[in-house]
């Protein structure tokens, strides 16, 4: 199929493909629309060889479109106006997922993205993390700048490296952390309501080198 036969309904994501010089929808494996004022992803949906989508800083609000896009194992939706992710739970295939500063509250539909290792959700309003409970690969996950209170569901994400949880309003489960052994990095800053006893807990598990504390406790 022609890539000329697709109908775009946003003409900044047209001129994007297009701009790609590829004939055939199967020959598009990569594709980087960043900063292009594209709101409207119809017609994007047919590009279904595509491995590697950027699409950050856009004003993007619907990614119903891209839910068959099933190769797909990169995929940057950062910096848009996205609030319902539903449509992404289909792409199990991703290991990269970057979907920072939205306006994100459910993060349910994320659960079955079971081959991720790398998540990006700081600056969304996301308060319950535990439908992540799931995504026992990830190695890097980013969660700065939400509501989050409780963080005992990440106890189970063994095989983090690098947890971000800075400026949120954590004052639970600190102490269920300690199961992060091969963390080499947990950021706690600009949380000041964490127990001093939990954080004192984990810092004497993980170490001082490994955990961001904030400048004060309860």
């Amino acid at each position: 199929m022609l890539i000329s036969s697709i109908t775009f309904t946003d003409t900044n994501l047209e001129k994007c493909v297009t701009s790609q010089g590829v004939i055939y929808i199967d020959e598009l494996t990569s594709l980087t629309c960043f900063h292009t004022e594209i709101t409207n992803l119809s017609g994007i949906s047919w590009l279904t060889s595509l491995t590697n989508l950027e699409l950050s800083i856009n004003s993007i609000i619907n990614v119903r479109p891209l839910a068959s896009l099933t190769s797909l194992t990169n995929l940057d939706l950062s910096n848009n106006r996205i609030i319902d992710v539903s449509p992404l739970a289909s792409l199990t295939s991703l290991t990269n997922l970057k979907l920072d500063v939205n306006s994100i509250i459910d993060v349910s539909p994320l659960a079955s993205l079971t081959s991720l290792t790398y998540l990006k959700l700081n600056r969304n309003v996301i308060i319950d993390v535990s439908p992540l409970t799931s995504l026992t690969d990830l190695t890097n996950l980013y969660l700065d700048v939400n509501s989050i209170i409780d963080v005992s569901p990440f106890a189970s994400l063994t095989s983090l490296n690098k947890l971000f949880l800075g400026l949120n309003d954590i004052t639970t489960g600190i102490s269920r952390l300690v199961s992060l052994k091969n963390a080499t990095y947990i950021s706690l800053s600009n949380n000041d309501n964490i127990p001093c006893d939990d954080l004192t807990t984990l810092i004497d598990a993980l170490g001082s080198d490994v955990v961001g504390e904030p400048s004060s406790c309860i």
